[in-house]
């Protein structure tokens, strides 16, 4: 099964009580995913013609905004591995619940994730998702679902800010046809490097196309795309087999987990791209001004030389330069300081629970109201999708958070080269 992650988002306005277990705690959870259809004969009409299978749709990726008045938002992203079963591919999480799981409703709209061929008011296939500093909205549509790619990628802008009394994209760009592969590409991840006091000059996209092994930059002024390869963004082989909770599974996967480094300003133009391949085992950084002007003259790209042990997905760098994410097999959630000389050889341990971090796909660093940094994560339990399938008497997908500061209060990793 050859496949990608793919992100739904899904907003929550309303919050469980939270289950603490150390530094880290459960805010959402569910056995199955269940959408907040309008009617119980929409709901039952979708099941009957196959638009929604139960048991098909898994959440890969999460991200958090606070508004200055009014309760958390809180997204989800749910990918289309296949064809049909997955109703909405971004949404909200409601405060109410179904058959005791809580209710996903479609964002912006039933329509837009119910579209009618490749119209502008579309999503397809979200993979991932990023808030900016300035509360705006990135989506990733990645046009596909497992019949490959049904409609060019686009990137979506929503202004949070002026949610929901004007549920229209700020901005919207379709990916040319000379930077995808139909027949391969699957765009997977942004990073953005919004620039200005409104996160609106000189913007600059990053994406990852993990199954084209290769890094897509976009100027959105411009609205001018181009392609990045190298040897850091493929699989490796002996990273292709997956070890997680007594279960494994092949997937060769290239650049997956990206994100950037801290803003120094609001016109910081010197910024670093970091990432690695999902089925691999190093990092590698690359600065954006050498992204910017690798049409011009090939881009340096720093590889770490240390691997880590095992696969990681997704990334998210704290404002002091600390990445955090998963590793696969030891089912851990890990530090790294950006600054430090190397990659593998300066990992640590921040937090282990064996139940509920299985598979970490989405991660998110996120400001809240007080001026704290949060870390948010989705762990979707990847390995049953690619086995036997989900158990849903279980719980099998969460929504985690943990405060950065406590988490790194006894790691090494806020000082490089430790």
């Amino acid at each position: 099964m050859r496949t990608c992650f793919l992100l739904i988002a899904a907003v929550a306005w309303w919050v469980p009580s939270e289950a603490y277990w150390d530094d880290i705690s459960t805010v959402i959870q569910w056995r199955r995913l269940q959408f907040a259809y309008r009617t119980e004969t929409e709901r039952q009409n979708d099941i009957n013609s196959g638009a929604y299978d139960p048991d098909t749709p898994a959440p890969i990726d999460v991200d958090v905004y606070y508004p200055r008045n009014g309760q958390r938002m809180i997204f989800v992203s749910i990918p289309k591995f296949s064809t049909t079963g997955v109703p909405v591919t971004f949404g909200t999480v409601s405060n109410q619940m179904y058959q005791g799981d809580p209710l996903i409703e479609p964002f912006p709209s039933w329509e837009w994730n119910k579209h009618n061929g490749c119209s502008a008011r579309r999503l397809v296939s979200v993979f991932r998702v990023k808030i900016d500093r300035c509360g705006l909205l990135w989506i990733l549509d990645s046009g596909y679902t497992g019949q490959g790619i049904i409609c060019r990628p686009q990137l979506l802008v929503f202004d949070l800010k002026q949610w929901p009394f004007n549920k229209e994209p700020y901005y919207r760009y379709e990916f040319p046809n000379a930077v995808f592969d139909r027949n391969n590409s699957i765009f997977v991840t942004p990073a953005i490097e919004s620039r200005g006091p409104d996160c609106k000059t000189g913007a600059f996209a990053y994406v990852a196309d993990a199954s084209a092994r290769a890094i897509v930059v976009t100027d959105l002024n411009r609205e001018y795309s181009w392609r990045i390869k190298d040897v850091s963004m493929r699989p490796e082989t002996q990273f292709s087999t997956f070890n997680i909770a007594g279960e494994s599974f092949f997937l060769d996967d290239g650049v997956l987990g990206i994100d950037l480094s801290p803003e120094k300003g609001p016109y910081d133009n010197n910024r670093n791209l970091y990432y690695s391949a999902l089925s691999g085992s190093k990092a590698a950084s690359i600065s954006t001004s050498a992204l910017k002007n690798a049409l011009n003259q090939p881009p340096r790209i720093y590889r770490y030389p240390s691997p880590r042990t095992s696969q990681s997905a997704a990334m998210a760098i704290s404002r002091t330069g600390v990445a955090f994410f998963g590793l696969m097999s030891e089912i851990t959630i890990n530090c790294w300081n950006i600054n430090s000389d190397d990659y593998g050889r300066y990992i640590h341990t921040v937090y282990s629970n064996p139940t509920t971090m299985q598979f970490p796909s989405g991660m998110k660093v996120v400001v809240n109201p007080a001026g704290e940094e949060e870390l948010w994560i989705m762990t979707a339990r990847f390995q049953k999708l690619m086995n036997d399938g989900y158990n849903f008497n279980e719980v099998n997908f969460r929504i985690s958070k943990g405060n950065v500061n406590d988490l790194l209060a006894n790691s090494r990793c806020t000082r490089p080269n430790y």
